[in-house]
């Protein structure tokens, strides 16, 4: 009887005995393999480590929700779990059919979509990587660090902070609650027709009017990723499956893109929100803010993306910012739903020319903003200009990633990009950035020194205390007139053709 190996479980059954001279020479297929580091204990088969892998999955969804193992499934059936990020079915293989084969590590359902996006970063590291729990599993979580609902890890927090009224936490989620399930309804189906643009305009002036006041109130965490790809359109027309597979197929390989824009990808991967859990490796237990691009989930996701989007839009290929927005959608969808709606909110509501060399277009919106400012703020307008401060100073990002890098409370950004997916402009940004500066006008204006006033100014979004009121109030009432920008532009336009 043969010894059992190291890492053999207590329970299971003890390897066979040898008793021929042929089974020696015989490569050991019929041992079963050491179980490695993260493998659920006690398990016996590939059926109890699946079901072990499926059950503590399950254990941080959403009440009502459920998980599953495709990644192509309904949007509806996959919701983010109680830490921000969506759980899929981890899948697991023991490749026992092969002599001396290695043994297959458990990966979650979301980083083997990108595994081969990843091979390549993984070959050229000469180091071993350890084996990882699945994301979602109990291993995973005991090792995670206290995150928020959105899935950021919560640091320094004060201990001696008095624990939550518990009847204040209760209304907050009956009201949760309540308003997800008129979302729901209001849906229609699974794939949010009712919230189609092309449906939409069959829907009576009320109804639509409706519609701004919910999405005003914010999206619910459990059906936000549904509703932003139905509200773009993306749901409308699957047309980008299949090229999205073969572009995919070709960012993968080393050499598709212009060295600096794949050198360029890389640098801002571990940049792109450092705490959030799908960003952080195992070994972050701690917290801190280093990514290991071999462990973390959201890296090889986020690669994939933006290495797949330089390959369809060759124009703009990549520019800094894009990946906090797309960062942002793999937090709520798959990687192939993220990559069409990052594809519609782009070309098909025209975002994509905030990104194209030279920027012209963005500081012309800044202009807008600084005329909107000038038209329904004046006095806060005089004060600024007297103090040489441009809108280019403080809201370049609320225009390029809609504050998601964080100069804009995660809260506040995605209510802002909600609003975004439902009116496909920037005109939101607009109305957050003239809402900002109305509620502080009056200490800004007694503010007379430049860096001061421009300290302030970045500050505006982190003073919003209550973010409903907020949005519902103070946003949904600004009125954004472009018009008077708009006519200056076009005479600019046709000074300058004149003179040429």
């Amino acid at each position: 009887m043969l010894h059992p190996p190291p890492g053999w479980p207590p329970d299971c059954a003890p390897p066979q005995t040898i008793t021929s001279k042929t089974a020696v020479s015989e490569p050991a297929t019929q041992l079963p393999a050491p179980l490695p580091t993260g493998w659920p204990p006690g398990s016996t088969s590939l059926l109890a480590v699946k079901a072990a892998s499926s059950t503590s999955a399950s254990a941080c969804l959403t009440p009502g929700s459920t998980a599953t193992s495709d990644a192509s499934s309904s949007p509806l059936t996959s919701s983010p779990c109680c830490n921000g990020t969506r759980v899929h079915e981890p899948r697991c293989a023991l490749a026992a059919t092969a002599p001396q084969a290695p043994v297959q590590v458990p990966v979650p359902a979301a980083l083997a979509a990108s595994e081969s996006a990843a091979a390549t970063a993984a070959s050229s590291s000469h180091s071993s990587v350890l084996p990882q729990p699945a994301v979602g599993s109990a291993e995973w979580k005991a090792g995670a660090p206290p995150c928020n609902r959105w899935g950021f890890v919560e640091r320094d927090r004060p201990s001696d902070n008095p624990p939550p009224d518990n009847r204040v936490v209760r209304k907050a989620l009956e009201v949760e609650n309540s308003r997800t399930r008129k979302w729901v309804l209001m849906m229609g189906d699974e794939k949010g027709k009712q919230l189609w643009p092309s449906v939409q305009k069959q829907h009576p002036q009320l109804k639509r009017r409706q519609l701004a006041r919910r999405v005003h109130k914010g999206i619910p965490e459990p059906v936000r990723g549904v509703a932003w790809l139905a509200l773009t359109g993306v749901l409308e027309s699957p047309a980008l499956t299949q090229k999205y597979m073969e572009l995919k197929a070709r960012a993968s390989v080393q050499g598709s893109l212009p060295a600096k824009v794949a050198d360029q990808i890389e640098l801002d991967l571990a940049r792109t929100y450092p705490t959030h859990v799908l960003w952080r490796g195992s070994s972050m237990s701690d917290g801190s803010a280093k990514v290991d691009a071999r462990t973390s989930s959201g890296v090889g996701l986020l690669r994939s993306l933006l290495r797949t989007f330089a390959l369809y839009d060759k124009e703009v290929q990549y520019c800094q910012a894009m990946n906090y927005v797309a960062g942002l959608l793999l937090m709520y969808l798959t990687e192939e739903q993220a990559f069409r709606l990052f594809v519609q909110l782009l070309c098909g509501c025209h975002l994509r020319e905030l990104y194209l060399d030279g920027m012209a277009p963005l500081m012309d919106h800044l202009q807008g903003l600084s005329s909107q400012i000038a038209h329904t703020l004046p006095r806060l307008s005089v004060h600024l200009q007297a103090q040489a401060v441009d809108a280019s100073f403080y809201a370049t990002q609320w225009f390029m990633c809609f504050g998601l890098d964080q100069s804009m409370p995660f809260p506040m950004a995605v209510r802002m990009f909600d609003l975004i997916c439902l009116e496909h402009s920037l005109l939101p940004v607009y109305r957050v950035a003239v809402a900002l500066l109305q509620r502080e006008q009056a200490r800004l204006r007694s503010i007379s020194d430049m860096s001061e006033l421009l300290t302030e100014l970045k500050k505006l979004p982190a003073r919003i205390d209550d973010m409903d009121a907020f949005f519902e109030h103070d946003v949904a009432q600004v009125r954004v007139d472009l018009t008077q920008h708009l006519l200056r532009r076009k005479k600019e336009f046709r000074g300058r053709t004149a003179s040429v």
